[in-house]
């Protein structure tokens, strides 16, 4: 009871709970309590940010969007480590309050960063996935979210234990070939070994498939429409579901001369300030407050194209 029911686990709040079960007051300089307070009113809470052209922007987009239509009253979505998991970060920029009562509590998906619930450790989201699932919860759709390079390290036991032992739920594995989040290494599906030698590449459908998995899709997130359709068949499936949102990470494909993406325009006499387009999350677009006009930021934009499939009035258009 003495720490805090969400948010970040840090020596303050480690130290004060202790503190408290021993009864022992932890001594306190009262300059850097002032110092803290001022500095405090000087920072602006916000979530770090995927990349411009993430793929995973496709993936969270689409999977807000079934939520919306199959996900049920309260779904649950739990995150992994991995470049994914600032799909909970927005918690920096918002006050959330854990609710007490008996009745779920639904909070609303403005923005990707404001996706998972629960976000512990590799391999863990489809593990939680499952316990939510046999311990009874029917309130809504049960999801987990992992990378490729997570799913071969850490989930291959509990994709065998929700085989075995029938659980229902969905399973969004981000396959974008590389080990992204901590500066692109390769792993069993990147096609490369360790030493930068080629070697066989690994599929998750055909490891998932060989574990027993029957419900498996495979869609590109820069495809919102199909992406969207597969996640919407996984949440209705009365079976352990496998949806794998495969394109290479953004970033990787430009460094390896992969990826051209086309120049995007926006028209902002066609734009009616809606801010759609703003909650997909892209770090390249911007939003006059004055105007009430979304803008792309022309240096940080690679012209991935979700946005044009996101605006209501298609005031944003693909170029070449």
């Amino acid at each position: 009871g003495e720490m805090p029911q969400v948010g970040e686990i840090n020596i303050d709040v480690v130290a004060s709970a202790v503190s408290k079960i021993l009864g022992r007051e932890i001594p306190v300089d009262p300059q850097i309590e002032k110092t803290r307070e001022e500095v405090r009113k000087l920072v602006v809470p916000r979530s770090s940010t995927l990349c411009a052209g993430c793929p995973h922007l496709g993936t969270y987009w689409a999977l807000k969007r079934a939520l919306l239509t199959s996900g049920g009253t309260v779904p649950i979505v739990n995150g992994d480590i991995g470049c994914y998991e600032q799909g909970g970060y927005g918690i920096a920029g918002k006050e959330y309050k854990p609710s007490f009562s008996t009745e779920s509590v639904r909070y609303k998906i403005e923005a990707p960063y404001e996706t998972l619930d629960t976000n512990y450790i590799m391999g863990g989201g489809v593990g939680l996935m499952q316990g939510e699932y046999h311990a009874g919860y029917r309130d809504g759709s049960v999801v987990a979210v992992a990378g490729d390079s997570t799913f071969f390290h850490a989930c291959l036991p509990a994709v065998v234990n929700a085989v075995y032992n029938k659980s229902k739920g969905l399973f969004i594995v981000m396959d974008n070939s590389w080990t992204a989040m901590t500066g692109h290494q390769p792993n069993p599906v990147t096609g490369i070994t360790a030493t930068g030698s080629e070697t066989k590449s690994l599929r998750v459908e055909d490891v998932a498939k060989a574990l027993g998995v029957e419900f498996i899709r495979v869609v590109d997130p820069f495809d919102l429409k199909a992406t969207q359709s597969a996640i919407e068949e996984g949440l209705k499936s009365d079976k352990f579901a496998i949806v794998v949102t495969r394109r290479i990470c953004t970033l990787q494909a430009i460094r390896l001369k992969q990826y051209s993406g086309k120049k995007m325009t926006l028209d902002k006499d066609t734009c009616t300030g809606c801010r759609l387009c703003v909650s997909i999350g892209c770090p390249a677009i911007t939003f006059n407050v004055d105007e009430n006009k979304a803008g792309i930021d022309p240096i940080i934009c690679v012209g991935c194209g979700i946005c044009a499939q996101v605006c209501p009035v298609n005031a944003i258009k693909v170029g070449e």
